[in-house]
């Protein structure tokens, strides 16, 4: 299934074509259709709105339970693809060549090493966003790492992206590549209370999937925040059972 997915939104059509089209050529629809796929904004659907019955005419959105979403996940995926390129294009996509060679993140087994991944893009952020706004991480530096796993995981494995919005904006990405499964979360930084929750959540996550490990991907923007460069293992208990979370912060 993940391979049709692949084939499909890579395809050249006429239909793509002109969805992308019609997003671009109306830049109030592009970032209204922004708050639904990255932000994951839960907005009530209003039929008699403009943007709203645009994009419905379109075929891009549709109602379900009375709020607004992308009228199929394919869609979706091709929009958000379209949108992390742009972002990419626009701030790093020279330099990040240099931190994400494939080769370095794939094990003698070949499986994924996710640890090794973070660290890297760890490093890359520190070297090469140092100095970028604040306002432009938070609005994009999720989508910078999205960019930044796409040529480790092309061509063999594929990243299902599930954006739960709220207060603490969490942003899970299901990974799988060779046929083995990597559950990741990226938050942006809103207190011990929220991380501590988000460590909860994260943990039945991986208990859902029958998984023991999973990772944890921090943008921190306190001011003397200390925690630059930060790694750190910790385990949630779920149940009877214990996970082991590996955070890294950025």
């Amino acid at each position: 299934m993940d391979k049709a997915v692949k084939i499909i939104v890579n395809s050249d059509n006429t239909n793509f074509g002109s969805l992308i089209k019609n997003i671009e050529h109306n830049m109030e629809l592009y970032n209204f259709l922004k708050r639904i796929v990255l932000d994951g904004e839960n907005i009530t659907y209003v039929k008699t709105d403009e943007i709203i019955n645009l994009a419905t005419i379109y075929g891009i959105l549709k109602e379900q339970n009375g709020s607004c979403k992308i009228n199929n996940r394919i869609y979706e995926q091709l929009i958000y693809d379209h949108m992390m390129m742009k972002v990419i294009r626009k701030n790093t996509y020279t330099s990040m060549s240099n931190y994400n060679y494939k080769a370095n993140f794939i094990t003698e087994c070949g499986t994924l090493d996710v640890r090794k991944i973070l660290i890297k893009f760890q490093e890359f952020m520190k070297h090469e966003y140092s100095e970028k706004r604040e306002s432009f991480l938070e609005e994009d530096g999720r989508l910078v790492f999205l960019a930044f796993i796409s040529p480790i995981i092309n061509g063999t494995g594929f990243a299902f992206k599930e954006v739960r919005g709220g207060e603490e904006k969490r942003f899970d990405i299901v990974i799988t590549y060779e046929k083995k499964m990597y559950i990741l979360e990226l938050k942006i930084w809103y207190g011990e209370e929220y991380h501590k929750k988000g460590l909860i959540q994260l943990g039945k996550y991986l208990e859902q999937y029958g998984l023991d490990e999973g990772y944890l991907l921090i943008f921190d923007f306190r001011k003397n925040k200390g925690v630059s460069g930060k790694i750190e293992e910790v385990q949630v208990k779920i149940g009877e059972n214990e996970k082991k979370v590996l955070e890294v912060y950025c």
